[in-house]
């Protein structure tokens, strides 16, 4: 069963989003994520479809290539939650 499994991924494979590799190497689902971001669900869900800025990008790559040091964890984390504020507000 897991060899059809495997065939059947290897041809019909869809490319990873950002978000779903953030979440699978922090092994965190995306309601925890939004919660380890202080950030509401439906923003995580959007970043899920690709729709985030360029800086939103950069600093979830961030938080993907540092996870495992906390300092930058944190540093990561806090530059997103200022990041997702800044955009939240309509000038």
């Amino acid at each position: 069963m897991e060899f059809i499994y495997n065939v059947f991924y290897f041809f019909f494979k869809r490319k990873e989003t950002l978000l779903e590799k953030l979440c699978k190497e922090l092994k965190i689902t995306q309601d925890e994520l939004s919660k380890l971001l202080k950030v509401e669900l439906l923003i995580v869900y959007q970043w899920s479809k690709g729709k985030y800025s360029n800086v939103i990008k950069d600093l979830l790559e961030c938080l993907l290539l540092n996870h495992k040091d906390i300092e930058k964890k944190e540093l990561c984390i806090k530059a997103i939650q200022k990041v997702v504020l800044l955009e939240s507000i309509d000038l």
